[in-house]
């Protein structure tokens, strides 16, 4: 198919721009026509691949689309923050943004199953009719906890990496498309150092962000060192209150056993998601050799360890 499909400025910011390198790479693929492409689209619009779909439109080459079901547009966002999360070339603001975009629109979502059952114990009971309606908070632990359960990350590193995300958006809309450049690491920034940008006057925030040599967005000299020291402070308190307290551990020969088996769970959570939404057709031959190596090698240790397990259990 060679149509031209509808763009969304939301959908076109959540899909991360290939680096020059990368991106010459796969106009060259495209030439020789190497490539069976296909997009995934919602109700005409193009989620994700922009670059590569300019490409196929600009060398002529013919196409699909794989028509996804999503009944809300935040629906459709979370999926495309996810695939975007799949990629092994992202910078970590990237990262950052991508897991806040997802948490926020996980949280639309968490809304609307409040407002819905608001809404039906209203019919239910007379009295909470003359209630207020309760606001829900913008920082949604469960929806926290979800997002780094999925991604395995802590509670507190995801509401880090929502305000960082928040912050970074309040900075494109005084500086329009500073985000995107800090996105592909044209200019870098400091997740430590983005509270103290947030505060400089935005004049002074200008100059820096307009300044041609700019690769650094980075608070004064003065701010940035007290910044670090407060840092390294903070890491000195911890690491003596965890050598304060810290015992002797008692020998525990199922350590081993029970770590790995821990370990695993996120294994086959992994191995589960690749097997799902993995593009095994597109995907290129050394991406697919490289992983059919790994595999084999692990069905060989997993091997080896389930003969150990059965001559422990004939001892």
């Amino acid at each position: 198919m060679h149509r031209l499909l509808q763009m969304d400025r939301v959908f076109r910011d959540l899909d991360i721009p290939l680096q020059p390198v990368q991106y010459r790479e796969l106009e060259k693929r495209i030439q020789k026509n190497e490539l069976t492409v296909s997009f995934s689209i919602w109700q005409g619009y193009l989620l994700m691949d922009y670059d590569k779909y300019n490409l196929m439109i600009k060398h002529h080459r013919h196409f699909t689309c794989l028509e996804k079901q999503f009944a809300r547009k935040t629906d459709a966002i979370a999926w495309i923050c996810r695939e975007q999360l799949k990629r092994t070339d992202l910078t970590k603001p990237a990262t950052y943004w991508l897991l806040y975009r997802l948490y926020d629109a996980l949280l639309d979502a968490e809304k609307r199953i409040q407002a819905k059952e608001q809404f039906q114990y209203k019919k239910l009971s007379p009295s909470f009719r003359s209630e207020k309606p309760r606001e829900t908070p913008r920082e949604n632990t469960a929806v926290m906890r979800m997002v780094g359960g999925e991604f395995h990350y802590d509670k507190l590193t995801i509401r880090n990496y929502v305000r960082f995300g928040r912050q970074l958006d309040q900075l494109n809309d005084m500086f329009p498309g500073i985000r995107n450049r800090i996105l592909k690491g044209e200019v870098e920034v400091a997740l430590i150092y983005m509270n103290a940008l947030m505060d400089m006057p935005p004049e002074e925030l200008r100059k820096m962000i307009n300044d041609p040599q700019c690769k650094k967005l980075r608070p004064p000299d003065h701010i940035s060192r007290e910044i670090l020291q407060h840092r390294e402070a903070k890491q000195k308190r911890r690491v003596h209150v965890e050598t304060a307290i810290k015992k002797i551990p008692v020998y525990d020969p199922d350590a081993e056993l029970n770590g790995l088996a821990y370990t695993i769970g996120a294994w086959t959570k992994a191995i589960k998601r690749t097997n799902d939404n993995a593009d095994f057709h597109n995907a290129t031959k050394q991406g697919k050799e490289n992983l059919h190596r790994v595999l084999k090698a692990l069905v060989i240790d997993i091997g080896s360890l389930n003969n150990k397990l059965e001559e422990a259990e004939h001892e």
